[in-house]
């Protein structure tokens, strides 16, 4: 019986687990709010007497959250609506089998005559009961980028839209119709702009009905296996070399530049079989 009760003990600590949420936003605020991605991360911690550390352990999703997130992001953002979730740690077999060990002997030898006593064998069961357990944490939070409102981004995204038409109508004046283009990139300061283009630069060369567009699955999957990002530089060769792996004979780069009301979008657009420039479209907006 002694012997069940200390595994038991051992079983349910370092199975035991967290849920939590922090910086939850309310319905209102995830209707303004600009959410321009996700991240997420891992960590151990302790949980001392088994519950005490609820606070530092949102504190530390939080601070790890944020460096993920502005290492991606940039500076000009912060984390909403995290996500906490913890279970026993591989930390907590070894911490039990070797610290673990040595402090319960302690335990043992000061309280044998008193509660130790009624383990009878149990000093690893009770060193944990008494002193706490590791946990992994694995937390996720929204990106939320600040210093914008919907009224902005909409504004925004209406010129960036008027732009595009005007660099499509450049465009099927200088390439072949029925030509096969890929969409690789375009670079932006934020990830949801250069996401938003690229989009709208693939809905209106489909709806011009002069064009070939390769699906944008297949580019993200050659995109994840070659390492490249959707937003960020794309040296013409990475492109062309990409280009040809999609079997696209035409691939387009972008960049989306300024800020404020003065931004610039510029599309280079590359052949595939010579690696030559074949245009370069520049519209402010």
């Amino acid at each position: 019986m002694k012997k069940f009760l200390s595994i038991l003990l051992i079983v349910v600590t370092f199975s035991s687990c967290v849920s939590m949420t922090d910086r939850k936003m309310t319905e209102q605020e995830m209707a303004n709010a600009n959410i321009t991605g996700k991240v997420s991360t891992t960590f151990t911690t302790f949980r001392f007497l088994h519950f005490i550390g609820d606070k530092s352990i949102k504190s530390k999703a939080q601070k790890e959250l944020l460096k993920k997130a502005q290492e991606k992001y940039g500076e000009n953002i912060e984390i909403r609506n995290i996500v906490i979730k913890g279970s026993g740690s591989l930390w907590n077999l070894t911490y039990s089998l070797g610290t673990g060990a040595i402090v319960s002997g302690i335990v043992y030898l000061t309280l044998k005559d008193g509660i130790a006593a009624l383990w009878g064998g149990g000093e690893m069961a009770l060193e944990m009961f008494l002193f706490g357990h590791f946990q992994k944490i694995t937390a996720t939070g929204d990106v939320i980028l600040f210093g914008t409102d919907q009224g902005v981004i909409h504004k925004n995204q209406q010129g960036l839209e008027g732009a595009i038409s005007k660099a499509i109508e450049t465009l099927t004046k200088s390439l072949p119709q029925n030509s096969n283009i890929a969409i690789l990139n375009m670079e932006a300061s934020d990830i949801s702009t250069a996401k938003y283009a690229v989009d709208e630069l693939e809905f209106q060369l489909v709806n011009s009905k002069k064009f070939i567009v390769v699906d944008r699955l297949r580019i993200d999957q050659i995109r994840n296996e070659q390492k490249f990002q959707l937003s960020g530089d794309v040296d013409d060769n990475s492109a062309v070399s990409i280009g040809k792996i999609l079997g696209a004979n035409i691939v387009i780069t972008g960049s989306i530049s300024g800020s404020g009301n003065s931004k610039r979008l510029f599309l280079r657009v590359l052949n595939v079989q010579t690696s030559q420039i074949i245009a370069m479209v520049r519209e402010d907006f």
